[in-house]
């Protein structure tokens, strides 16, 4: 029975398996004025920190880690994806988060290495744009998590495959 209920209901769908939201994403330009490490900001606060000009200027150029299942295949930019549980997992949803590589970045990511599997993302929060889906003439603010690897701070140690966590949802 069970079976019949997930086909009527579409699913799974790719919505578990993770869907890439770096598509239409343009930027970032550069890196921005370094503003530390910001532990408080996860998944659910960057995705509301991106609504208003004064929390995107505040929040651009924190540094954050971000843990979330790696989706996408470009060798430069991916989305993490976790799910927001209100009340129990049937009602959850997926909070994605792009994440993108600086593009002077000589290193590349091993997409095929990476989907779908648990990452712990460091890098530095930027606000880029992308067209907004209902007034594709209009620009929307999207969080992004830039990745500015260096000598002291090689790509292997800022995207880092990790064990799933013990509760994969965000309440």
């Amino acid at each position: 029975m069970l079976p019949v209920i997930l086909f009527g209901l579409n699913l799974p769908n790719e919505g578990f398996a993770g869907k890439d939201v770096s598509k239409d994403v343009s930027g970032p330009e550069g890196e921005a004025a370094d503003k530390g490490f910001a532990p408080e900001l996860g998944f659910k606060q960057l995705e509301m920190a991106a609504l208003t000009p004064e929390s995107r200027s505040e929040n651009t150029g924190k540094t954050v880690k971000l843990v979330g299942k790696y989706a996408g295949t470009d060798d430069k930019r991916f989305s993490l994806t976790r799910y927001k549980m209100v009340c129990c997992a049937a009602d959850s949803v997926p909070i994605n988060a792009v994440i993108m590589l600086d593009p002077h970045a000589k290193e590349r990511l091993d997409a095929k290495k990476l989907r779908n599997k648990w990452v712990e993302v460091t890098g530095q929060v930027q606000f880029l744009t992308r067209p907004s889906a209902k007034d594709p003439a209009k620009a929307e603010y999207m969080p992004a998590v830039i990745i500015f690897p260096k000598p002291e701070k090689p790509l292997k140690d800022l995207v880092k495959v990790i064990s799933a966590p013990a509760d994969p949802y965000l309440n």
